[in-house]
């Protein structure tokens, strides 16, 4: 189980937060995808849990993995950042998409 949200809506130039937290406590995979306008899936971050690895896909973002958080913050946001992003965890074989509203997504 988990929550998305971002806070608070960003424009071009601005600084932008999508926030994921997630309540499993055992060891979890999580990741942030970026959906474009034209349907095209990418990955834009990998953590695994426990600090033992994190990959970020664009130079202009980082993670923030304390407390159950997955946060993916923005710098400088982009006409080419505008996607909708799903956030995910991975526990064994089992995929969740981390959401509380219709969509598992949020829209930058």
């Amino acid at each position: 189980n988990g929550e998305l949200s971002q806070s608070p809506p960003s424009t071009v130039g601005q600084n932008a937060t999508l926030q994921c937290s997630y309540r499993n406590k055992i060891f979890t995979k999580l990741y942030w995808y970026k959906q474009s306008l034209e349907n095209t899936l990418t990955m834009a971050s990998t953590y695994l849990d426990l600090d033992i690895y994190t990959e970020i896909h664009d130079n202009r973002s980082k993670l923030d993995n304390i407390d159950g958080k997955n946060n993916l913050e923005i710098a400088n946001v982009q006409m080419a950042d505008v996607a909708v992003y799903h956030c995910l965890s991975c526990v064994g074989s089992h995929i969740d998409f981390l959401a509380v509203e219709p969509g598992h997504s949020v829209v930058l």
